[in-house]
């Protein structure tokens, strides 16, 4: 799990850098689902809250049209 926060945090920068917010709002979301199940936190509510936070908040800084969808679709299903 450590390995995959630390590949998701290089994942947000380039998303930082390719100015693609949509998909730093994703990798945002995915290093606090690893960190939840570091802790062994099995809450479905907190699952769903990181998962829809993680649309909504990917809704909000989309500025690539279509094509910011495709991390957010990706992280939904």
């Amino acid at each position: 799990m450590a390995i995959q926060i630390v590949s998701q945090f290089f994942y947000g920068a380039s998303s930082i850098v390719l100015k693609g917010y949509s998909a730093t709002v994703q990798n945002v979301m995915a290093v606090f689902r690893n960190l939840a199940a570091m802790k062994n936190v099995k809450s479905k509510v907190l699952e769903w809250t990181l998962v829809m936070s993680g649309v909504i908040l990917g809704i909000i800084f989309n500025n690539r049209g279509l094509l910011g969808w495709l991390p957010i679709v990706a992280n939904f299903e």
